[in-house]
This record gives C-alpha cells, structure tokens and sequence, in this order.
C-alpha cells in the first residue's frame, strides 16, 4: 500500500527522484509511473526511490503504483504525483531602454 509521495508536486519537464512510502514492499517491488515500470531502488519494507526523467514529466499529473513482483504477488492502488507548470524565464526585452513620458512597444 502507498501511503504517500515526496516530494508530492514535482516542476514539469525537470527530472526527479520521488520518494514512495507505504507498507509491504519488498527487495524486487517495481514502482509504476503511467503504466511503465520505472527504475526501481527498495530502501526497506516501507520506502522505495524512483527516478523519473524529463520526458516522464512532460504532463500536468502522473500515476504512481507499486507492483510486487513473484509468487502472489500484488499491485498497489495509483496515487497521483503532482506536475507543476514551471514559470516563465525572461531572457531579454527590447528595446532595452525608452525615453520618460515616450509612448513605445516592448518584446520579451
């Protein structure tokens, strides 16, 4: 079972290493990012790492579900991770200057 993600929310497009907690993983648990399984490092019964890439964050939301592998083995229910939209970088704007009390058009 997950219990929780961390961090929750995650910038859109930026690679992450999300921390899944929960209860009943094991050495060979595989953690499941929209239906693909994704590499997987098992710190103990109650916490797995996953690295997502910038390509798997490229959406506004992800599933994130926890199969176990082997005999009787099961899936978790998915949990949402969160993707934030990152802001906007401003790189230049032009002109760079304008006289005071002057009427001009700028482009960012």
């Amino acid at each position: 079972m997950v219990t929780g993600l961390l961090p929750r929310s995650v910038p859109q497009g930026i690679p992450a290493t999300i921390t899944v907690n929960g209860s009943g993983f094991e050495a060979n648990s595989v953690v499941i990012y929209n239906g693909a399984a994704r590499p997987t490092t098992f710190i103990n019964s109650t916490t797995l790492q996953v690295s997502l890439t910038a390509a798997d964050l490229q959406n506004f939301s992800g599933q994130i579900s926890v199969n176990n592998l082997g005999p009787g083995g099961s899936s978790t229910t998915p949990t949402e991770l969160v993707i934030a939209a990152t802001a906007p970088t401003i790189l230049s704007v032009s002109p760079s200057s304008i006289a005071v009390n002057t009427s001009s058009k700028c482009r960012f």
